[in-house]
C-alpha cells in the first residue's frame, strides 16, 4: 500500500495568520484511475492554529465527494496534523479537479482564528508552476481555472471558492493505491496487501505467512509471447498488451490456490554466505552485508576466501571460488500444497504468474506475483515456489 502527498518532506512556516473562521484549502488532481482519497493533512505552524472539519469537492460540479468529510482531533503539538477517512476510501478519477478544504476555527472565539499561510506561494513562489507528479499534483495559480489558494469565510465547513491571490494554506489530501477495506482478491498478511506488481521492490525485513484467501487465486504459465522488462515492470504499463489479449497463457485457468498459504522468507532472513565454505546445488544465501537479494548455488564447490561482487541484475551469475551463484530475487516462498505441475506445454514457459481475476483491460491488473524461471521450461514442469524450479520472485509491496 502506497500513500501519496503533495508535501511529503516539506513543512509549512512556523507562523500563523489571524482571521475570522475560514475554510481554506488546495486544488489538486491525479492522472490515475486506481487511487483513493485516504485522508488529509494540514500544517500547524503555531499552537494558535486549529483545523476542525475537512472535506473534498469536485471543482467543476461543486458537489462534495461522498465519504470525503471527516474531522481532525484537537491538536496538542505543532507540525503536520492528520485525519483519515473511514474505509472503504472514496475513489478519485483521472483529470478531475478537486478542492480540499479545512475549517480553521476556534469554537470558543470564531472571530479570532488562525491558520498557517505562505503568501504568494502559488503565484510567485515555489508553487508557481505547480507541484507534485502524475500520482498527485496541485497546479500553480495560472494553471488553475478558479485560482489556487482558495478559501471561504464562515464558521461552518464550506467549499472554498475565493482566490486568495496565491496564498498556500498548507492543506493537502492523502491518496492511496488501496481503498483500505482489505477486500477483493488481494493477498493478505495481518492487514491489507496491495496487489501491485512493482518489479523487485520488496521490504527486506518482511517474512512470514501470506494467506491467499480472498477471491480465486490461480497459477498460469506464460510463454515467450510475453517478454517484459523485469527491471522496470510496473502495475499497468508492463502488462498493457498482455492482460488485454491473454498472450502466452497455457494450461487453461491454472491451479486454484484459494485457501492455501505460503511462507515467505526475505533475503535478509537467510543465512549469510561464508568464506571458504562448501556449498551444494540449491543452497540459498545472502551477502554478509545484506543487499536485499537472494543467491542460489547452481554449481557446487567451495567459496573463496573473500566475498565476490554480488550482482543485483535479475538472474545474473557470479563465480565465488569454485561455487557459482545466481541472483534469484528478493526472497523465497513455499506453498503449503503439493507442487504445481504443468504438462503439455507448447513452446517455452518463461514465467509463472499468480493472478486473482480475469483481466478485462490494462487498468484491471490481475497479477499479484511473478516468477521468472531460471531457464526456459517445456513439456512438463513443476513449481513449488522454491528454487531450482523458480528463479526471480516478485512480490507486491506490503
Amino acid at each position: 500500500m502506497t500513500d501519496y502527498k503533495l508535501w511529503p518532506a516539506t513543512n509549512g512556516p512556523d507562523t500563523a495568520a489571524s482571521d475570522s473562521a475560514v475554510t481554506a484549502g488546495v486544488e489538486w488532481r491525479t492522472t490515475r484511475n486506481d487511487l483513493y482519497l485516504k485522508g488529509y493533512r494540514y500544517y500547524r505552524g503555531t499552537t494558535a492554529v486549529r483545523g476542525t472539519d475537512v472535506a473534498t469537492w469536485n471543482h467543476d460540479t461543486t458537489s462534495m465527494i461522498t465519504g470525503s468529510q471527516t474531522a481532525f482531533t484537537t491538536p496538542t503539538a505543532t507540525g503536520w496534523q492528520e485525519a483519515l477517512l473511514t474505509t472503504p476510501y472514496p475513489a478519485v478519477a483521472s483529470g478531475v479537479k478537486y478542492v480540499s478544504g479545512v475549517l480553521f476555527t476556534d469554537p470558543g472565539d470564531t472571530a479570532n482564528c488562525h491558520y498557517t499561510a505562505t503568501t504568494g506561494y502559488w503565484s510567485s513562489g515555489a508553487g508557481t508552476s505547480g507541484i507534485g507528479d502524475t500520482n498527485l499534483s496541485a497546479p500553480g495559480i495560472n494553471d488553475s481555472a478558479g485560482g489556487q489558494g482558495k478559501f471561504v469565510a464562515g464558521s461552518t465547513l464550506a467549499r472554498p471558492v475565493t482566490n486568495a491571490n496565491g496564498i498556500n494554506f498548507w492543506v493537502e489530501p492523502i491518496l492511496s493505491d488501496s481503498d483500505g477495506s482489505g477486500g477483493g482478491g488481494d493477498p493478505e498478511e495481518t492487514g491489507t496487501v496491495s496487489a501491485q506488481l512493482v518489479g523487485t521492490a520488496l521490504p527486506d525485513a518482511f517474512a512470514g505467512l501470506i494467506d491467499w484467501e480472498n477471491g480465486t487465486i490461480v497459477a498460469t504459465l506464460h510463454t515467450a509471447a510475453w517478454t517484459p522488462d523485469i527491471t522496470t515492470l510496473s502495475r499497468v504499463s508492463g502488462l498493457a498488451n498482455e492482460v488485454v489479449t491473454g498472450h502466452g497463457y497455457v494450461q487453461g485457468t491454472g491451479q486454484v490456490l484459494t485457501g492455501k498459504s505460503s511462507t515467505f522468507v526475505s533475503a535478509a532472513s537467510l543465512t549469510a554466505r561464508a568464506n571458504s565454505t562448501a556449498y551444494a546445488v540449491g543452497d540459498l544465501v545472502r551477502p554478509a552485508s545484506s543487499n536485499g537479494h537472494v543467491y542460489r548455488c547452481i554449481a557446487a564447490g567451495t567459496s573463496a576466501s573473500s566475498a565476490p561482487t554480488w550482482p543485483t541484475t535479475p538472474l545474473t551469475t557470479v563465480t565465488d571460488g569454485t561455487v557459482t551463484w545466481i541472483e534469484c530475487g528478493r526472497g523465497v516462498a513455499i506453498l503449503d500444497c503439493d507442487p504445481i505441475e504443468f504438462g503439455g506445454i507448447t513452446g517455452e514457459a518463461l514465467y509463472l504468474v499468480l493472478s486473482d481475476r480475469t483481466a478485462s483491460g490494462a487498468a484491471n491488473q490481475p497479477v499479484i506475483l511473478l516468477v521468472q524461471f531460471e531457464q526456459a521450461e517445456s513439456g512438463t514442469t513443476q513449481f513449488d515456489y522454491h528454487p531450482p524450479a523458480g528463479g526471480l520472485v516478485h512480490f507486491p509491496v506490503f
